[in-house]
């Protein structure tokens, strides 16, 4: 290691987390872009399952104990490891939740009844890990004010992060002219996507010179499938998942995307990542995006675009140290002010005491 690395400011992302997840990978990206020193304090959950990532994680956090960090940041999905972080590190831990366990499994995917044993683990899930942690991030304000409701916790210890995406990967590109224009939609099949609506669209313009393509699996796609064959869709084609490196090369080929249209409350109070990928594709010429108008995308629009994604300030702190900032939200904001490094705190400021 060289002395230009010893005097960076160094923060610990720590957790079962993937780093190659959209979310992981903008946060990780904009502290390097802003002077940090990443290091990573994880253990893959498919390899070690159970119990047994507990104790991996243990041996990991004694490979880094040395280090003095800015920052400790449980990444997502983090809500099971924040009390192992709160034990090992003892300073005040970052956490970023992104998501509630509880609506997502219970209200969004439906897969158990809040009443049932799992909803009811999901919801203390939610709410100790969230007590543990000196700062939650979440992605909307909206989504912010559904946990505080929801789980009665003091609002001044969050923070809205918007997804945002790596300008690295996805870059501005003019759609290829075409005769059969392209209306491009990738996902995991949540209802909190809403495909179905999607197909009904289809279904609505089969007569139209429109061509849907439907990227991705997961909890509805073969229902989603099944669906397309019995409305007889010749319009729309179904491409399985594929490498995240791929996702710009399809998205530069539509000249349509779309993102969300989930009928759950959910679907109001976040701006998913694909929305932030294609604004960062989408250049002042055709290509159009489609998001439904929710209370999670009020603050900022991009200029080719049929939605509104949030980017309000990461400036709130509990103690007067210096605030992390991040630029604030406007009509006029462009799609570049959701790059990584925009997203990140600079290395200038302090964590709180």
């Amino acid at each position: 290691m060289g002395k230009t690395d010893k005097k960076l400011p160094e923060v610990c992302f720590f957790g079962i987390y993937d780093p190659l997840y959209s979310r992981n990978r903008v946060l990780i990206r904009g502290f390097l872009e802003n002077g940090y020193r990443v290091v990573q304090c994880r253990v893959d959950p498919r390899e070690h399952r159970g119990v047994s990532k507990f104790f991996f994680l243990i041996r990991e956090y004694f490979r880094i104990r040395k280090h003095s960090f800015e920052f400790v940041i449980v990444a997502f999905p983090g809500h099971t490891v924040v009390w192992l972080a709160r034990l090992l590190f003892g300073r005040p831990i970052v956490f970023d939740a992104f998501v509630s366990l509880y609506d997502s499994n219970v209200f969004d995917r439906k897969l158990y009844g809040a009443a049932s044993l799992r909803g009811r683990l999901d919801w203390l899930r939610d709410y100790v890990s969230a007590r543990l942690a000196d700062i939650v991030l979440f992605d909307t304000e909206a989504h912010i004010e559904y946990f505080v409701r929801t789980f009665r916790l003091p609002r001044e210890k969050f923070l809205a992060v918007p997804v945002g995406t790596d300008e690295q990967v996805f870059r501005p590109h003019v759609p290829p002219p075409a005769e059969e224009p392209v209306v491009h939609f990738h996902g995991t099949f949540i209802p909190l996507h809403g495909v179905s609506y999607i197909l009904e669209a289809a279904r609505l313009l089969a007569d139209e010179p429109l061509r849907f393509r439907i990227v991705g699996g997961g909890q509805e796609s073969r229902r989603m499938r099944e669906e397309a064959a019995k409305l007889g869709l010749a319009n729309v084609d179904f491409v399985d998942s594929v490498p995240f490196e791929q996702l710009p090369g399809l998205i530069a080929s539509a000249q349509i995307c779309l993102g969300i249209f989930g009928d759950t409350a959910k679907t109001g109070r976040v701006v998913p990542n694909k929305v932030f990928e294609c604004m960062m594709m989408a250049s002042r010429s055709s290509r159009r995006i489609l998001q439904p108008y929710g209370r999670s995308s009020r603050r900022t629009r991009c200029r080719s675009c049929w939605c509104r994604a949030q980017t309000p300030p990461l400036s709130r702190r509990r103690s007067g140290r210096s605030p992390a900032t991040l630029p604030a939200g406007g009509s006029s904001a462009s799609p570049r002010e959701h790059s990584p490094r925009l997203i990140s705190p600079p290395a200038s400021s302090s964590p709180t005491s």
